[in-house]
């Protein structure tokens, strides 16, 4: 019962990603087929967004995301 009411709680959860770069964000989004290393990636992060619709994909200027920068 315990895993159950834990599951629950996780998928009622909305989870945002919050990254600096643009053309990750629209690539992600975008319309457009991906033929590279890089597209294969972006490929199966779009299947996780599709498999958790709780979750999204922002950006965010560095400026403002200055914590997360100098974590990086």
């Amino acid at each position: 019962m315990f895993c159950a009411d834990s599951l629950r709680m996780v998928i009622s959860v909305f989870i945002c990603f919050k990254v600096d770069c643009k053309e990750l964000v629209d690539r992600i989004y975008g319309p457009l087929a991906h033929f590279s290393e890089v597209g294969a990636t972006i490929s199966d992060c779009n299947n996780i967004l599709l498999s958790f619709p709780n979750f999204t994909v922002k950006f965010v200027k560095r400026q403002p995301n200055m914590a997360a920068h100098s974590l990086a």
